[in-house]
């Protein structure tokens, strides 16, 4: 597997380049396609897009100069 190759070639170690592969194809099973209540239970708020995440919080991630 390719993306295994290059996370070991990069310097993961083998457990955990081995998870990323399996978390991987999880994901592209699907796997994270559920959408539940959590945030609100767990928050008290909506969940927010990850656009909107992004929008509040870009100045965080901009480089200081």
């Amino acid at each position: 597997d390719a993306h295994r190759t290059n996370l070991l070639r990069a310097g993961l170690p083998d457990w955990l380049a081995e998870d990323y592969v399996t978390m991987g194809r999880w994901f592209a099973a699907g796997g994270g396609a559920a959408i539940t209540d959590t945030v609100a239970t767990v928050t008290g708020g909506r969940a927010r897009t990850y656009a909107a995440w992004a929008k509040d919080y870009a100045a965080a991630f901009k480089a200081v100069a």
